[in-house]
């Protein structure tokens, strides 16, 4: 059996996209390769979480929270994923969403500290209900 050949960075294919339209757009291409071509490309929450964060230093919060979305769809289970999506939430100013992120990424990882303590700072600083 011939060796395969290195699979390609899906956050290169994404970025590439995004480069060239809107973050719906770039969506679009990783659910078009990701069923069309999914041994040519290499398919990890970590290439979503790169595209994301380089998307967010970027000053484009709204399409990085779109990928990281998108990161949680595809890898449910994974805590680092939500703990992003929180993040970015965080940025944006959205506490209640990045309650509930960081809630699902310390239900995942129960050894993550740094999601675990911004929840605890995110709980404390919440409204309480009457």
């Amino acid at each position: 059996m011939p060796p395969q050949p290195p699979r390609r960075s899906i956050a290169e294919a994404v970025m590439s996209a995004l480069s060239k339209g809107t973050v719906a757009e770039a969506i679009a291409t990783y659910r078009k390769l990701k069923a069309q071509r999914p041994d040519e490309y290499r398919f990890n929450p970590g290439e979503l979480n790169r595209v994301g964060y380089q998307v967010m230093k970027r000053g484009r919060l709204a399409d990085a929270i779109e990928l990281f979305k998108l990161n949680v769809e595809m890898y449910p289970q994974d805590g680092n994923v939500h703990d992003s999506l929180g993040e970015a939430y965080l940025a944006r100013g959205d506490k209640a969403l990045a309650a509930e992120s960081y809630r699902r990424a310390v239900e995942l990882d129960p050894k993550n500290a740094d999601a675990a303590r911004i929840l605890k700072e995110l709980e404390q600083s919440a409204p309480k209900a009457p």
